[in-house]
């Protein structure tokens, strides 16, 4: 979804015409550029897509979780 949004903002930044709302849509743009790299930071260094794939294809609860709502401990 923020690749989505980020797409977009990145489209329409060239109509705008006010330079203050250019500037201000910049910054949002380089905002939502560092939360998607921190995002895909976070996956890397804790090998999410690996547990999540795992879980899809044994249909086995994460971190000990109970089967009645296959979610992480802690989580809900």
């Amino acid at each position: 979804m923020e690749t989505n949004a980020l797409t977009v903002a990145k489209a329409g930044i060239n109509v705008i015409l006010d330079q203050q709302l250019k500037t201000l849509a910049q910054s949002g743009i380089a905002a939502t550029e560092g939360r998607i790299r921190g995002i895909q930071q976070f996956i890397a260094e804790n090998n999410i897509t690996s547990a999540v794939a795992s879980n899809m294809t044994t249909n086995a609860p994460l971190n000990g979780a109970s089967s009645d709502n296959n979610l992480p401990k802690g989580v809900m």
